[in-house]
């Protein structure tokens, strides 16, 4: 057989076609979600930055090799694609995720990949830009089968599938099912794009590694450096042999990361020694981290959203704060006590105030202010307008640092009763009970005769009690997607009797607004017991004879 040779411009189209960068900047367009815009001719490419050469899939570039078997060809691209993308926010992972999955679209022939994430909402996020290029972008017109239509979703998933005969699948890994990662069976993927990793199940990461093809499969595997206890994400980056295709960057590698930049993000993640700075700035691995709630058993627990209402919420700022007649529209619910709590922003970070009302059996979290960028004094004013519109209840206030105690001093010369103010000040230690003499079980007493008491970590006793209050079933929650994300994100790190707390997220104020919550219902049920009047011992009755 005789073959014509290839032209200089049908060469330089093929060394286009298999390099990755070239098909990036000559395809991609910058706003990948605006497919009206695409075949406008103001319309920019992708123009990749210099870091993010390392995040690229270089399999394309492997040519197959007739002297090899099709397994040892395959283990070629495989290490030329393998990508453990565990780094900072805000560089591009996700976004060349998606590049990743529509050049794998365009190269694969009759085989399957896949994209997968722990929940729907995340797997969205990937599947939703690849569809739309594979539906709307004019080049993928050459790889649609006529009259039918490529891209489907059914079932909470994605399947897209081309000419050549290659389909890919966006799977649900589902984490907090009873059973994760079912969506992954019956798959024999050859490709394998993972968004999120840090929340990979085990379960999960065991079915998805019996759903690869024979050949093997190239993992693209993006997410933070959150290593929780036992994760699979810790087992990957743990092993020795996964060291070359581990790419950590932080996010200083972007060319216009300035110093204002910097503290822009020191204040929005609470500060530069922050779990949540270190993870998405820094990019830095946290070792031993794990997620403090059991989200499934706090869900049931709490009864979350089973009573078909939403926290009502509402926000506040310099402008609605002289409107609060006609902005917070708040009702008393028939309760036997109402708490207001709140942590306090600092850095210009709003102050979350939430209020819940206790019926005698049960805390019900009803409404959710969140107060920006107010002055203390305008602060205490909102909460003495609320305490009053609610005829009294009770108010306690992150009082660490000076902002909540500022506060306190303003409701008080406002009229606020100060026996109805509880200051939480969690760098400090708490009173909890009695020290007690461990075989008579007396309450043990100093010279003076006042009783002794048993001291703990304001901020670790917060947290035994929220476990007690949510999992003991004492709380409901309504819906709120907010109270699940400061949930779900909110971690411990255990360093040897040390307990150290933190968010993925760096967006904890309604977790702690819970936390204060918790030390002032506690304070008040341990004022009850230990003020509670002692009763006169009886010792019986005489009665006269005849009576």
């Amino acid at each position: 057989m005789l073959h014509e040779p290839l032209s200089q411009e049908e060469l330089e189209l093929m060394e286009c076609w298999y390099s990755p960068t070239a098909m990036t900047e000559c395809l991609i367009p910058e706003n990948i979600k605006a497919p009206h815009i695409w075949t406008s001719e103001d319309c920019k490419l992708v123009r990749l930055r210099k870091y993010q050469f390392a995040m690229q899939n270089y399999s394309y570039m492997y040519a197959y090799d007739d002297k090899l078997k099709s397994k040892q060809n395959f283990q070629n691209k495989k290490g030329a694609g393998k990508l453990i993308n565990i780094a900072s926010r805000n560089i591009g992972k996700s976004f060349l995720l998606i590049i990743d999955a529509f050049l794998t679209l365009l190269h694969g022939d009759a085989d399957e990949s896949c994209i997968s994430s722990f929940d729907f909402k995340h797997l969205k996020k990937i599947c939703s830009p690849v569809a739309n290029l594979a539906n709307y972008h004019p080049f993928f017109k050459i790889f649609k089968r006529r009259g039918q239509k490529n891209v489907r979703f059914t079932g909470g998933g994605m399947e897209i599938d081309t000419l050549p005969g290659h389909v890919m699948y966006g799977k649900n890994e589902k984490v907090e099912s009873n059973d994760p990662g079912t969506d992954f069976h019956g798959l024999h993927a050859k490709w394998w794009g993972i968004e999120e990793a840090s929340y990979m199940s085990k379960e999960g990461t065991e079915k998805r590694v019996d759903a690869i093809h024979s050949e093997g499969c190239i993992e693209r595997i993006s997410g933070i450096p959150d290593i929780r206890i036992d994760s699979p994400l810790g087992e990957i980056l743990g092993n020795p042999k996964n060291k070359p295709w581990i790419c950590n960057l932080p996010q200083y590698v972007i060319a216009d990361f300035d110093e204002q930049t910097k503290a822009e993000l020191a204040e929005k993640y609470n500060g530069e020694s922050s779990y949540a700075y270190k993870l998405n700035v820094l990019g830095e691995v946290i070792e031993g981290a794990q997620g403090f709630w059991d989200m499934e058993r706090l869900r049931k627990m709490t009864r979350y959203g089973k009573t078909g209402t939403r926290v009502k919420f509402f926000e506040i700022d310099k402008v609605k704060y002289h409107k609060l007649d006609q902005i917070l529209i708040l009702d008393r619910l028939p309760c036997k006590a109402c708490y207001i709590a709140s942590d306090i922003g600092t850095l210009g970070s709003p102050s979350e105030i939430i209020i819940i009302f206790y019926d005698g059996e049960k805390f019900k979290y009803h409404y959710n202010i969140a107060l920006y960028k107010l002055s203390t004094y305008e602060q205490a004013k909102v909460f003495k307008w609320i305490y009053e519109r609610l005829g009294g209840a009770f108010i306690a206030l992150d009082c660490t640092n000076s902002d909540g105690r500022s506060i306190v001093d303003d409701m008080i010369r406002e009229g606020v009763p100060e026996k109805d103010i509880i200051s939480v000040r969690f760098n400090k230690n708490i009173e909890v009970d009695f020290l007690k003499d461990e075989k008579t079980g007396k309450v043990l007493k100093d010279k003076q005769g006042n009783p002794l008491m048993r001291e703990e970590n304001t901020l670790d006793w917060a947290m035994v009690r929220m476990e007690k209050l949510f999992y003991e079933g004492l709380m409901d929650i309504p819906e709120q997607e907010k109270f699940i994300s400061n949930f779900s994100n909110f971690i411990m790190k255990q360093t040897g009797m040390r307990r150290s707390y933190g968010s993925l997220t760096g967006d904890d104020h309604l977790h702690q607004s819970f936390q204060v919550f918790s030390i002032c219902q506690f304070q008040n049920e341990f004022r009850q017991q230990t003020e509670k009047p002692r009763r006169k011992r009886c010792l019986g009755t005489f009665k006269n004879k005849g009576d």
